[in-house]
């Protein structure tokens, strides 16, 4: 995942069950969502497969845990745009206040940028699609739940 950092960075808070409490604003420009949306829904929305199952298995094993220390350095990541599209992320995520079950995590979103001439589509090891980017899409005409799940050899063998 090659690029720069932008300057423009989603904030959430979420509960121990993965649960999203709160957004900043920038989730409307960076992630297609209004604000509230988020509220009330897990996580996982905010990630593609597999990603957001195992990202749900962390949480649980923090809490299980009861381990104090939770933080993340900046890590880059897969995130999801409201319609499907992938993006190109740093993840830093923090613990805000709270013991085990009663714990608020902070997490910080912020895109990386890349050149607008470069696609981004994002393979499994099993070879299938977890998710494209923007760019991609457009360039070849493809919604982004299309590819979610399709073998990458399928894209890549001429038609008869």
């Amino acid at each position: 995942l090659g690029g720069s950092v932008g300057g423009d960075y989603v904030t959430v808070m979420a509960n121990a069950g993965g649960i999203i409490q709160m957004t900043n604003k920038t989730v409307t420009s960076i992630l297609g969502y209004n604000r509230n949306e988020l509220e009330g829904k897990n996580l996982k929305s905010l990630m593609p497969q597999p990603w957001s199952n195992r990202h749900m298995t962390y949480l649980k094993t923090y809490v299980r845990r009861g381990d104090d220390q939770i933080k993340l350095k900046p890590t880059r990541v897969v995130g999801l745009h409201r319609l499907g599209f992938g993006l190109a992320v740093r993840l830093s995520v923090m613990k805000a206040s709270g013991v085990g079950e009663d714990a608020m995590f902070m997490g910080v979103l912020q895109t990386i940028k890349t050149s607008p001439k470069t696609c981004r589509l994002w393979v499994l090891p099993s070879g299938s699609i977890a998710c494209a980017d923007v760019t991609f899409c457009a360039t070849f005409g493809f919604h982004p739940l299309e590819l979610v799940g399709v073998r990458l050899s399928r894209l890549l063998t001429r038609p008869p």
